[in-house]
């Protein structure tokens, strides 16, 4: 193949850019499938709060993270904000015994 030239077929169907090897296309469709990590930050395209900006390195980091925006980490017994699910029902256990008869069960260990 001569230099400059793309092979025929090495163009991303979903937005028509070309590429000189197939690995630079597969590591390109990965971004359009929300798979992608930065390599420098190690945080994974398309996991940035919308909110604050603030980045995450999984999904469910992400996931625990919303859960602040929509309110659902705010002491039901002392009105105590806290930035995760795992922190709000880790207070609620030492510091009032565990939590309200209302409360969802506690998310997963991520550990």
């Amino acid at each position: 193949m001569c230099k400059g030239h793309v092979m025929a077929g090495l163009r991303c169907s979903v937005c028509r850019k070309t590429f000189k090897s197939r690995d630079s296309l597969r590591h390109h469709r990965a971004l359009h499938e929300g798979r992608t990590i930065c390599v420098p930050c190690h945080v994974m395209a398309g996991l940035r709060c919308s909110i604050c900006q603030k980045t995450f390195k999984s999904r469910d980091s992400f996931r625990h993270h919303r859960a602040l925006h929509e309110g659902r980490t705010i002491c039901a017994l002392c009105g105590r904000v806290f930035s995760t699910l795992t922190n709000l029902y880790h207070h609620q256990r030492k510091q009032h015994g565990g939590p309200p008869d209302s409360a969802p069960p506690p998310p997963p260990s991520l550990s």
